[in-house]
C-alpha cells in the first residue's frame, strides 16, 4: 500500500481540523461529564436522606439540630453526629463530585485532615460539601419533630453549598441567600443545585437564588418548617 506523504500545508490543514473539531466535542463532554456528577451527587444526598430519617426514627420523630452551642460547634456538629453513630459512616458521600478541594476525600494528603482520614474529629466534618437548612437545624434544636413540618415537600434540608468569604467551597450550615460570607445554596452544578428535601426527595434546582428568594424575604429562602408558603 502506498502511503501519501503530506506537504506542510496539508498536514497543517488537518491539524486544524482536528483542533476545531476537538474544539466542538470538549462542551458537549464536559457537558455529559458533569451530568454523571450531577447524577452522583444526588445520589449522595439521598443517602443523607436515610440517614435523617433513621436519625429522626431513633429519637422519638425529632429532626436532628445542627449543632450544640456547648461546648461549641468543633465537638459537636451535625454530620459529625451521622458519622460517628454509624448513621452515614465517613465516606466519599460526604463529598459532591463536582468539588475539588485540599479537604476532599480523593486527595490522600489530605486525609489527616479530613473526615475519611480523621473520623473521630468532630471539626472535620464541617467541611462537607453540603450545608444544613439553618432554620430547620436551629428549631429543631428546640425539639421540633416532622410531623409538625408543614409542607414538607418544599422544605429543604440538606443542598449543596457554598462560602466564598471563607475561601472554601464547603460550608456546614446554609444561612442566607444574600449573604456571600456565610453559606449558601450553589449551584454548582450548570447553574443548579441539589436539595434533599424533608419529605425525601432530592431534586435539581435551577437557578435556586430566584427560585428561594422571590419576594426578598431571606425567611422564604430557608423554608421555615413552621411556615406556609409556596415555591
Amino acid at each position: 500500500m502506498k502511503i501519501k506523504n503530506f506537504t506542510l500545508i496539508e498536514l497543517l490543514v488537518v491539524i486544524a481540523i482536528i483542533a476545531i473539531l476537538a474544539a466542538m466535542l470538549l462542551p458537549a463532554l464536559q457537558q455529559a461529564r458533569e451530568r454523571g456528577r450531577t447524577i452522583s451527587c444526588v445520589n449522595n444526598l439521598k443517602q443523607f436522606s436515610t440517614a435523617f430519617t433513621q436519625y429522626a426514627a431513633d429519637n422519638n420523630d425529632n429532626v436532628l439540630p445542627h449543632s450544640i452551642s456547648t461546648p461549641n460547634l468543633y465537638s459537636w456538629n451535625w454530620a459529625f453526629v451521622l458519622g460517628s453513630n454509624n448513621y452515614l459512616p465517613p465516606s466519599p458521600v460526604y463529598f459532591c463530585p463536582s468539588v475539588a478541594s485540599t479537604r476532599a476525600a480523593a486527595n490522600v494528603g489530605a486525609l489527616a485532615d479530613n473526615l475519611i482520614g480523621n473520623p473521630k474529629a468532630a471539626h472535620c466534618y464541617l467541611y462537607g460539601s453540603y450545608g444544613y437548612n439553618a432554620t430547620l437545624g436551629a428549631n429543631a434544636a428546640n425539639g421540633l419533630k416532622y410531623v409538625k413540618i408543614l409542607q414538607p415537600s418544599h422544605k429543604f434540608a440538606l443542598a449543596d453549598s457554598w462560602a466564598p468569604g471563607y475561601n472554601s467551597p464547603f460550608y456546614w450550615i446554609i444561612e442566607d441567600v444574600n449573604l456571600y460570607t456565610e453559606g449558601y445554596a450553589d449551584p454548582r452544578h450548570s447553574n443548579a443545585t441539589n436539595l434533599y428535601f424533608i419529605d425525601g426527595h432530592v431534586e435539581t434546582l435551577q437557578n435556586p437564588k430566584s427560585v428561594m428568594h422571590k419576594d426578598g424575604n431571606s425567611q422564604d429562602y430557608f423554608f421555615d418548617p413552621l411556615k406556609v408558603g409556596a415555591l
